[in-house]
């Protein structure tokens, strides 16, 4: 869509923004089950045969109702690569609309397939008809774009996404933060990471990026050395000449 702009650093780094923990359940040895497993098992069970049902639909033709399943099975797990995957070609098999390729876009951008998710996002930004799917395509295209590197462009989306923005911005604004320090651009990034704290003081995610950017422009942005004291320099000025009285006659 856009031609890659070079960043104003030497070499900007990829910005973690959260670490995943992963906790391993404890068994026991009794015949009671732990209730929180056996309600992820039923969890787990209801999803197998949701993907089945949907595998079925497919499999007789019903490529309508394969669409929909396979669209609720996505939005519960969609970062399952398998699923994610049937999702997109199925979209593609159904010549997808507007609100589609949107979700098509989504679907290609989590199985890391940005080129086919920035194609998916110009249809929907190309089409004057869909100007209602427009400030969500410009936010997901901002994160396609930032994902190659081309995080001025990514900027330039997150800015037009939150112009017409319905609702919380804050999650735009903690994409065009991150935009922003990827550019080197650490205080304009601290700013907007700021003040979407202050619209959704929930949202941990973003109180995490604070702390990661003001350690990222901390070890990048070279500190001024201790006990030097710059010396201010007051520019001399020119002295007027001394006002005759009276002038002699020519001379003002």
């Amino acid at each position: 869509m856009i031609a890659m702009k070079k960043s104003p650093m030497n070499k900007i780094h990829v910005i973690a923004l959260a670490c995943l923990l992963t906790l391993g359940a404890c068994k026991t040895d009794g015949s009671l089950e732990d209730p929180a497993n056996s309600l992820l098992g039923m969890k787990d069970e209801t999803e197998a045969h949701e993907i089945k049902a949907a595998e079925d639909a497919l499999a007789s033709g019903n490529t309508k109702d394969a669409l929909e399943l396979f669209r609720v099975v996505h939005e519960k797990k969609p970062k399952n690569a398998k699923i994610t995957l049937r999702y997109a070609q199925l979209l593609r098999q159904t010549g997808a609309s507007p609100a589609m390729l949107v979700e098509l876009a989504a679907a290609d951008i989590a199985l890391g397939d940005f080129n086919g998710g920035e194609k998916a996002l110009n249809a929907v930004l190309e089409d004057q008809k869909a100007s209602a799917l427009h400030t969500e395509a410009y936010n997901m295209m901002g994160v396609v774009l930032d994902a190659k590197g081309q995080h001025k462009d990514a900027e330039d989306m997150y800015h037009q996404a939150l112009a017409g923005w319905k609702g919380n911005p804050a999650s735009v604004m903690n994409n065009l933060a991150l935009s922003l320090a990827n550019q080197g651009l650490f205080d304009q990034s601290l700013t907007t990471l700021r003040k979407a704290l202050v619209i959704a003081p929930d949202k941990q995610e973003v109180a995490r990026n604070i702390q990661i950017v003001s350690d990222l422009r901390d070890n990048i942005v070279p500190a001024a050395p201790k006990g030097v004291v710059r010396k201010v320099v007051t520019p001399k000025l020119k002295a007027k000449p001394a006002a005759c009285s009276p002038c002699p006659p020519g001379q003002l």
